[in-house]
């Protein structure tokens, strides 16, 4: 008896499995398709499950690739704090140097140039300078032609010229820098074939080409304006003991500067400078050609279109301690402002000799507690030599917060600003300069300030705002990181960030820099090379020719301001003002018992929250990866109903029909080499047997 045979299961084919799936699917549409019960319901089904198929790939994708565009949106709300951080405040003075310190300095000889012979005789009682020092200096500055003088009607540029003012013969006199017009000395002079060599010395624009004060020798009498020397017009008695490190300015002990004369000099250069009696006219030199060594620095860089801007004549200047020819040429040229690049004192001569904030902060009260200098920060400015920063959070140290709005709250300050220490060839404006900013961040006076006059009393209301921006690849902000900004007092910002930058390429180029923050070599504006190299670095970086990676802060604070001021103080409470400042020092006592004085030297600044809420402003992505799986979902849902469980029924599906089309690429091989063995005319029966055969 033979033994049953077992139960196989017959293998799905690939059709049975396509079958199983379009009946069972929870697809919308599939089950449809597979159903239809004549070709025209399978055709009409398949059409429009293809239409809501195609429908979902182009809107799916449309989202898809919208949110790759990383784009955001801003995000506008008002929110109230029972506190709010309260900013940080600079004060400057508009002076940066004081005048009574400058004495035993290198910078001495401005006093005697901005004040002239008559000295500070309005503020003589303010002042402890030695005995002879105006007098000292005003014999020289006497001698030395002043470019705002008309020029005398018989001097020798005068005398050159011809009858009929007709411009004379052109003779050159070359020199280091650029060329010069003579137009005073004989034919051949000035190319140094006959007559006066090249160094010999001629007298300024002015100048007597005659007597001793030509010369430059001292003499009894003072020079008069037209050259023409004078009787002294004073005695200087016998000065006492100098005091220690002050040199002694007294006449019987030393004869006074002599009067400076123009040089000409060596025919290298390549500038033509034209002297008449109506001043000098340049011609623009060819700066790469003159100095080729430092456009060597920027090589690869555009470089052709750069001008030099040069309101001197460095050659002419004798160092950096010849500040009458230096003050000649910036008053003929009109640019005041040059002061302040050949005034250029280091961070400890600034320390030392700017105003100072026991002096300068006369009053200080905050939230109705009294504060002292003790509590603001020295911040040094290129501009405004020492300033002062309230509640500044140096090494992130924690700020103070407010609770408090109004003018009766905030700070409150009583400022005096020195007017008689004042330089004006430094300061053209009386006042303070204030900056309201975030307490972490490096404070930028003479970008982000405004200014406060004297004589007044200004009320500035503050409302903050809280800026938050998206870092990469939504945005570009950062917080420091793979910038060219480097701290570790102060928080980033991208001004501070830019100036950085600015600053390493102008060391790197120039070997030198212009921020009196920084440890290095400060530029030297009579130096030509460091100049030229300067301005065209400058240019370079305005061109964004430079790299700086400095994007924009992904968080920062901004304060906006409304001021308002009236006349301070009223005549009326002067008297009570006199009494409250006094005894803090004997000069601003002797200043405020004058009503115009004090209008000139005081100030007064109130600075408060207008109320406890601030402005938030952040940036927020459009679409997010919750939001976009939502957005496709809620498509495939909507089109072919498909939903998560569906996916998982496709990816079975497709499991299933892998494997059945493997097995029967499988069984076909074998078949085939079973009916090559035993039947060679067989026709294959790919269902699993042969016709013919009897095989199942």
């Amino acid at each position: 008896m033979m033994a049953p045979t077992a139960f196989v299961k017959p293998k799905a084919t690939p059709r049975k499995v396509l079958e199983t799936f379009g009946e069972t699917t929870s697809a919308h549409g599939v089950p449809k398709i597979i159903g239809a019960t004549s070709y025209l319901s399978s055709f009409i089904w398949t059409a429009v499950f293809l239409a809501a198929f195609g429908a979902l790939c182009i809107q799916g994708g449309m989202l898809i690739h919208a949110f790759f565009q990383w784009p955001y949106t801003t995000k506008l709300d008002i929110v109230t704090s029972p506190t709010l951080q309260f900013p940080a405040v600079t004060i400057c003075n508009m002076n940066k140097l004081r005048r009574s310190q400058l004495v035993g300095t290198e910078y001495e000889r401005l006093i005697s140039l901005d004040s002239g012979p008559r000295g500070d005789a309005d503020y003589e009682w303010w002042f402890d300078f030695p005995e002879g020092f105006y007098e000292y200096f005003a014999s020289s500055l006497d001698d030395y032609p002043s470019p705002l003088q008309p020029e005398s009607s018989t001097g020798p540029i005068q005398d050159a010229l011809p009858v009929d003012d007709e411009e004379p013969p052109i003779n050159f006199v070359s020199n280091i820098a650029g060329q010069r017009i003579d137009t005073t000395g004989p034919p051949g002079a000035a190319t140094g074939h006959s007559g006066t060599p090249e160094t010999s010395e001629t007298p300024a624009m002015g100048t007597p080409a005659t007597g001793t004060a030509a010369t430059g020798k001292a003499t009894d009498g003072v020079p008069s304006a037209d050259g023409n020397p004078t009787a002294q017009q004073s005695k200087m008695t016998e000065s006492p003991e100098p005091e220690a490190n002050i040199p002694d300015y007294s006449m019987s002990q030393a004869s006074p500067p002599q009067p400076q004369v123009r040089k000409k000099r060596s025919a290298t250069g390549d500038r033509l400078v034209r002297e008449t009696s109506r001043g000098e006219v340049r011609v623009p030199r060819d700066t790469a050609s003159t100095f080729p060594d430092v456009f060597k620095q920027f090589a690869g860089l555009r470089t052709n279109d750069f001008q030099f801007y040069d309101p001197l004549d460095l050659t002419a200047i004798d160092g950096k301690d010849d500040w009458l020819e230096i003050d000649r040429q910036i008053t003929m040229g009109g640019d005041y402002n040059k002061w302040h690049d050949v005034v250029n004192p280091t961070r400890e001569e600034v320390k030392r000799i700017g105003h100072q904030a026991d002096k300068f902060i006369a009053q200080c009260v905050f939230d109705k507690k009294y504060c002292s200098a003790d509590d603001f920060y020295m911040f040094q400015s290129n501009l405004y030599g020492n300033c002062f920063v309230f509640n500044h959070a140096v090494n992130m140290s924690e700020p103070r917060y407010t609770g408090k709005t109004g003018a009766q709250n905030g700070l409150h300050l009583t400022l005096f600003v020195e007017q008689p220490e004042y330089i004006g060839l430094l300061t053209q404006e009386t006042g303070v300069r204030v900056a309201i900013h975030d307490p972490f961040s490096i404070p930028y006076p003479e970008d982000d300030g405004f200014t406060v006059s004297t004589g007044v009393s200004s009320s500035i209301g503050i409302r903050q705002a809280f800026i938050k921006r998206l870092p990469e690849p939504h945005g570009n902000c950062s917080s420091g990181a793979n910038s060219n900004f480097s701290s570790t007092e102060f928080q980033y910002s991208r001004r501070a960030c830019q100036k950085q930058c600015f600053q390493k390429h102008l060391d790197q180029k120039c070997g030198c820099v212009t921020d009196i923050m920084m440890d290095m070599p400060l530029c030297d504006a009579v130096n030509s090379s460091q100049e030229v190299c300067r301005q065209l670095t400058e240019t370079l970086f305005q061109e964004d020719q430079l790299e700086c990676t400095c994007p924009i802060p992904c968080s920062e604070y901004a304060y906006r301001k409304t001021v308002s001021s009236s006349t301070w103080p009223s005549e009326k409470f002067e008297p009570h003002l006199v009494t409250l400042l006094e005894d803090k020092d004997v000069q601003i006592g002797r200043i405020l018992r004058d009503v115009t004085l004090t209008r000139k030297n005081l100030v007064q600044l109130k600075i408060y929250f207008e109320e406890l809420n601030y402005e938030s402003i952040e940036q927020t992505p459009l679409y997010t990866v919750e939001g976009l799986l939502g957005g496709v979902g809620g498509l495939m849902g909507l089109y072919v109903g498909i939903s998560v469980i569906t996916l998982f029924e496709i990816a079975a599906f497709v499991g299933r029909f892998v494997r059945a089309s493997c097995d029967k690429v499988k069984d076909r091989d074998k078949v085939q080499q079973f009916s090559a063995e035993k039947d060679p005319q067989a026709v294959p029966d790919y269902n699993y047997g042969y016709k013919g055969t009897g095989l199942l």
